[in-house]
């Protein structure tokens, strides 16, 4: 496991907690609109948190923060990853698992062991888009079996859709049968700020300024919860969170030792 970020502090990554949010490198996508590139491939090299700094951090904090946010990347590819958020449960904190789905057996056991509190999952498209979105090939049935999973669990969850050029309203309806009865569905603007890969997309297919209000009320037969995020829907949050380049609560771990203070 190689630990490549922290976010000290965050008001937006789990829904009415104050967060650490921690991030593994490491990812079996190559998404078009991906904003973390520099973390799809693990690294043994590279300069990266040790799991003993980390927790550091953490007992430092504990009292002050509420929960830990692990990220990605995709933290499921890492098989120690019952054994840190164990670690990090141990000292009192909530977890929120970010995940694209792609692994409902890792998803299934933290679950069924009580290490997580609250799941947040990327449906990205529909499956058929999935190898163009993701330049990669997706095994799509798991990513089914993990929605499923988190329809039929007790824990906190939401499903999380980037609507990216090419995602459809065709595509969006028939994501919302997918997730019929879901607790929440976040349809989040796509940000084309550092996506030189966006033209991978069909121009054809390109969608301009869609409407996520109007399209989330019509969700709202299907999900319990249809909400937008990003734009003004959440300007001043959106503003407060750190950049991953300038802001001193985030780092990807250039300097560890201020990081961690």
């Amino acid at each position: 496991m190689q630990i490549s970020g922290l976010e000290k502090c965050s008001l937006v990554d789990y829904p009415g907690k104050l967060a650490a949010v921690v991030f593994l490198k490491g990812c079996n996508m190559n998404c078009s609109y991906c904003h973390n590139q520099e973390l799809l491939q693990g690294d043994p090299s590279s300069i990266s948190i040790s799991k003993e700094d980390l927790f550091g951090f953490l007992q430092r904090r504990s009292g002050l923060l509420d929960a830990v946010v692990v990220t990605g990347g995709e933290p499921t590819l890492n098989e120690t990853l019952p054994e840190f958020i164990r670690g990090i449960r141990k000292i009192g904190y909530l977890v929120k698992l970010d995940t694209n789905g792609t692994n409902p057996g890792m998803v299934s056991s933290l679950i069924e062991e009580g290490l997580l509190d609250y799941v947040a999952m990327d449906l990205k498209t529909i499956p058929e888009k999935y190898p163009h979105l993701c330049r990669t090939l997706v095994d799509t049935g798991s990513v089914v079996r993990s929605v499923n999973l988190l329809l039929n669990t007790d824990i906190e969850y939401e499903f999380r859709t980037t609507v990216y050029p090419g995602l459809t309203e065709r595509d969006l309806s028939s994501m919302a049968e997918i997730l019929s009865g879901a607790d929440r569905w976040v349809l989040q603007h796509y940000s084309p700020e550092g996506n030189s890969h966006i033209d991978t997309m069909d121009p054809e297919e390109i969608v301009e300024n869609p409407d996520l209000k109007k399209l989330a009320a019509r969700f709202s037969s299907y999900i319990k919860s249809c909400t937008v995020r990003g734009r003004e829907t959440a300007l001043e949050l959106e503003n407060w969170k750190p950049n991953l380049d300038t802001q001193p609560g985030f780092s990807m771990a250039l300097d560890v030792p201020e990081l961690l203070s």
